[in-house]
């Protein structure tokens, strides 16, 4: 499973990453994660089904969550 982590709050890309990180350490379970500090980071980087689940903050500066959702699609 391939997840992409965009948010603006430091604070809580951290909080998501140990989350994901526990997970995997108790369930053995083979997670990739890459943490984005924006929307435009994300999708500069981004390739065509590169990932499997966005978990994406909807309120960002300069492009929020759903419009960078309406991008991914």
């Amino acid at each position: 499973l391939k997840i992409a982590i965009c948010d603006d709050n430091k604070d809580e890309l951290f909080s998501i990453s140990a989350i994901l990180d526990t997970y995997m350490q108790e369930r053995s379970a083979p997670i990739f994660y890459k943490a984005f500090h924006s929307s435009i980071e994300l999708l500069s980087t981004l390739k065509s089904g590169e990932y499997d689940l966005y978990l994406l903050d909807v309120m960002m500066p300069v492009l929020n969550g759903m419009n960078a959702a309406k991008e991914i699609r």
